[in-house]
């Protein structure tokens, strides 16, 4: 016989070992090293990148204003002392392109959803500040103009790689497409072209961000991953604890509901106490046991049940007219709401209130079928009612067998006598 308390205990035991096999290819990932961890396993990195893109959005928010500030204090003193005449083609080229990426950043914070978009936005402000001071820096050379553009390209990637830590590889990205635009708009215009100073503002740099990127993105990964499975062990304890006082607890119900079998109680009396036991532990409202005779349910006893229970032919029914077939037939508990309002009503001191939830418990015995127990409820019954009502069924089914056999006995003994 299958009860819904197993299937529970076995759907609990797939998942413990769906989280032992995620957290053994974490493990492994944190022992191979550098490569394993910029490709975390399963979903584990699309919640790493929903971190990373927390985490980038609450540090944008908090550095706008640095840069904010960091860009004026550089633009407002040159653009008020400065008299080069390279100094309108470096606001226009390289100084605008980054107001307007500062701009749009801040009005990017003000955005509640800016975590969804983050890793987009950061890449696109890259790749247009970039475009900016490289080609103002191609375009006017040697000039003081030029190279305060050029010192801007670091900057930027320093910025881009190290502080706002967007992930290298889209950093990358943006930086040699900025790389690409700039030096195809060069070429267009026919400008000289510098490669050692390319080289030194920009392509070494760039690879020193990149080098020092990966480093700490490596580093925030395995952070990741070992804040993960320290979740994942406390998680694992806190269930395992649980596991063990829900054990307690039922095998205490157990005690005690074998403790009220004791004394061979008759057929009435065992399903009187086990309606008592299931009302007072399982959260019914309104319950009810049957004795099963072939095909014939008889009402042994019932809790708060409607008045006229005990009336005529009330106390039989047909097994094959009642929800109870259902059960029986699939030999496992049913559980039920939205009632008719004539089923097993609750009686109260004003009337009678229909049950909002029932739950049907069979008791069998092998292949024997022996009774049934209904339980009736106001509201749903949660899992831990319906696996406390579950629990005591094989002890009942014990129980209802031997006050069978004694109910034999003292019929055949009093045939006896009278004849």
């Amino acid at each position: 016989m299958s009860y819904l308390w197993q299937e529970s205990a076995d759907a609990e035991q797939e998942r413990l070992q769906q989280q032992e096999k995620a957290e053994g290819e974490l493990r492994s990932a944190l022992e191979n090293g550098f490569l394993s961890l910029l490709r975390l396993p399963g979903n584990t990195e699309s919640a790493f990148r929903q971190h990373s893109r927390e985490r980038a959005a609450g540090l944008l928010r908090r550095s706008v204003y640095g840069l904010l500030g960091i860009y004026l204090l550089v633009v407002l003193p040159i653009s008020i002392f400065g008299n080069d005449s390279g100094l309108r083609t470096w606001q226009l080229l390289g100084m605008l392109p980054i107001a307007l990426v500062l701009t749009g950043l801040w009005i990017c914070t003000r955005i509640g959803t800016l975590e969804s978009h983050i890793e987009s936005t950061l890449s696109l402000s890259l790749f247009i500040s970039l475009c900016g001071t490289l080609f103002c820096s191609m375009q006017l050379g040697h000039s003081y103009f030029g190279q305060m553009a050029a010192y801007e390209t670091i900057y930027i990637l320093i910025i881009a790689f190290s502080i706002l830590r967007l992930p290298t590889r889209l950093a990358l990205l943006s930086a040699f497409s900025a790389f690409g635009l700039a030096l195809g708009l060069a070429f267009a215009l026919e400008l000289p072209l510098y490669a050692l100073d390319m080289l030194l503002y920009f392509g070494v740099p760039l690879l020193i961000c990149t080098v020092n990127g990966y480093l700490l993105e490596y580093s925030e990964r395995r952070v990741f991953v070992q804040n993960l499975l320290l979740n994942m062990e406390s998680q694992r304890l806190g269930t395992l604890r649980a596991e063990a006082e829900e054990e307690s607890t039922r095998q205490q119900r157990q005690a005690e509901f074998l403790a009220l079998l004791n004394g061979n109680p008759g057929m009435e009396e065992v399903c009187s106490r086990t309606l008592r036991f299931l009302v007072k532990h399982a959260g019914a409202q309104v319950a009810a046991a049957y004795e099963v005779e072939g095909d014939v349910l008889r009402r042994i006893s019932s809790w708060a049940g409607s008045g006229d229970d005990t009336q005529a032919g009330r106390n039989e029914i047909r097994r094959e007219a009642s929800l109870m077939a259902r059960a029986l037939q699939s030999r496992r508990p049913v559980s039920l709401e939205n009632m008719r309002a004539d089923y097993l009503p609750l009686r109260t001191g004003m009337g009678t209130v229909p049950c909002a939830a029932l739950l049907i418990l069979p008791v069998f015995l092998g292949d024997e079928a022996l009774a049934v127990i209904e339980l009736g409820k106001l509201t749903a019954f949660s899992a831990e009612e319906k696996a406390c009502a579950e629990s005591v069924l094989q002890a009942l089914a014990f129980a209802v067998m031997g006050a069978r056999a004694r109910r034999i006995n003292t019929t055949g003994t009093l045939l006896a006598q009278s004849a």
